[in-house]
């Protein structure tokens, strides 16, 4: 059974309405600020390569 996400990634997939999908997860630890947890350069990083790729530190 497909739930959340997966749903999400699945119709955006198979009918191209939908031209940009942002994943936000109530996961992390929000007392930390998106810098801390991206780094500085974050936004730039979006601009140039229209994602982050995140990996566990």
């Amino acid at each position: 059974t497909l739930v959340g996400g997966d749903v999400v990634l699945l119709y955006a997939s198979k009918y191209h309405d939908i031209s940009t999908v942002v994943n936000i997860s109530g996961r992390f630890d929000l007392k930390k600020g998106i810098e801390e947890r991206l780094g500085k350069d974050f936004m730039e990083r979006v601009q140039k390569d229209g994602f982050i790729d995140v990996r566990n530190k």
